[in-house]
């Protein structure tokens, strides 16, 4: 099962929960969101959640997502380098959601990140 970064108030790792009781109990967790723009056209990408889905499945949503996750023990603060942060996070999405080469680059992708200190991050076509 994925492990998801779990975080405090202000933010800071906690530890690692997996991902069924991280949405059962709604626990507050770290995780990126992608809107992917085409700015010249005035074009956003809508896509489908798939049917399997835990939360809304089949219905349609304006970002590619996904938890920030890690690979140290659950129920444990994980050390610096056991957690992906937004960016990493976010590439993965990318990758697996549109079909991006692994090994993709945030410059290759024009990912630029979007607020204070957030997980917003949009790809905008270069």
């Amino acid at each position: 099962e994925e492990l998801c970064v779990i975080v405090d108030e202000k933010n800071a790792v906690v530890r690692l929960v997996g991902r069924r009781e991280t949405v059962s109990k709604r626990l507050l967790g770290r995780g990126a969101y992608c809107v992917v723009l085409d700015e010249a056209r005035a074009h956003m990408l809508v896509q489908r959640r798939s049917e399997s889905k835990d939360l809304y499945p089949g219905m349609l949503e304006v970002c590619v997502a996904g938890v920030c996750t890690g690979t140290g023990l659950a129920g444990q603060q994980p050390a610096p380098g056991e957690y992906e942060g937004y960016e990493d996070t976010a590439l993965r999405e990318l990758t697996e959601e549109l079909g991006l080469p692994r090994g993709t680059t945030a410059d290759e992708l024009s990912l630029r990140r979007v607020g204070a200190g957030g997980g917003v991050l949009v790809l905008e076509d270069a």
